[in-house]
């Protein structure tokens, strides 16, 4: 079960290698914003892990970012996502 002690925040909700924007080697945008919302502010991180296969770079980057802080969510939402992909 999920804590119930985290903060909301407003956060992009879908936060990917496509929806940064980088030109000159800086980011120059974030696009995509569909999805934004006041969420628990686990739910960037959760879901910088979800549909991600090859790119372990971004995952290590999201680890440093992050700080490893929320990996027991981490490990619930997979959870969630195996279950339901059974379906």
């Amino acid at each position: 079960m999920h804590r119930t002690d985290h903060k909301i925040i407003f956060t992009h909700a879908d936060l990917n290698l496509r929806n940064i924007l980088v030109k000159d080697g800086r980011i120059s945008g974030i696009v995509d914003w569909e999805n934004a919302g006041w969420l628990p502010e686990y739910w960037e991180y959760t879901k910088c892990h979800f549909g991600i296969r090859f790119a372990n770079r971004w995952l290590e980057m999201i680890e440093d970012v992050f700080e490893n802080k929320y990996e027991a969510e981490l490990r619930i939402e997979r959870k969630y996502w195996e279950y339901h992909s059974a379906w």
